[in-house]
């Protein structure tokens, strides 16, 4: 079986092409990987990202307001949409449907991958104190991103909506520095990411244990 070359190099640069767009370079098509196969190869990252997960949310909580994650997804019911706009997907998971899911999961990923560059940007422009911990983010999601689009190749599948950065509307983008509005933001793109790495795991991992044509 064969795996998407070199995609820790693959990275997303600035000037250079963006992350969303090409996950990862030279993929070779090998008629001898299967749906449970390619969910395997999904779930490496997405496990790895979602281990990664679970502590910076304990930690980026309290540094934030001092509170738990649930206590703070809690304190922000009600403010606002609890998915923001340009986060939200125009494709359909079917479910049971693997190639319908692995369009909509890349559709997802690519459009946190432009929020959390946009909170990646700001912590740096800010001196956030997650800085690092925003670009350890990136480099998973870019594996996410890579890994779907792999199997999405193997498939014969092309992504079902292009993303630009433009998709993230200015009112999120500019958003002050120290500001209840763009704390609410970022906590809101994390807390979408943490869900899509919940979501991913339960999707493959039900296709990886599946048996069968797909």
């Amino acid at each position: 079986m064969d795996n998407p070359d070199d995609v820790g190099n693959s990275r997303s640069r600035r000037g250079t092409s963006h992350h969303w767009s090409q996950p990862c370079d030279k993929i070779a098509h090998d008629e001898t990987n299967t749906v449970e196969s390619l969910s395997t190869n999904i779930l490496t990252p997405v496990s790895i990202a979602n281990s990664y997960m679970q502590d910076v949310k304990v930690n980026y909580s309290k540094v934030l307001q001092n509170k738990s994650w649930d206590e703070l997804a809690n304190m922000y019911q009600g403010i606002g949409d609890q998915e923001l706009a340009f986060l939200k997907t125009k494709s359909e998971a079917v479910p049971g449907d693997f190639n319908s899911q692995l369009q909509n999961s890349y559709e997802k990923m690519q459009r946190l991958a432009v929020g959390i560059e946009q909170v990646t940007l700001d912590q740096a422009l800010y001196q956030g104190s997650f800085l690092e911990h925003f670009r350890e983010i990136e480099t998973h999601i870019v594996k996410i991103l890579c890994l779907l689009h792999f199997a999405m190749v193997h498939r014969n599948l092309t992504p079902s909506v292009t993303i630009n950065k433009e998709d993230m509307p200015q009112e999120y983008r500019d958003v002050e520095g120290q500001s209840a509005a763009r704390e609410f933001r970022d906590f809101m793109i994390l807390d979408n990411y943490f869900k899509s790495l919940q979501n991913l795991i339960q999707v493959f991992t039900e296709f990886e244990n599946k048996r069968g044509p797909q």
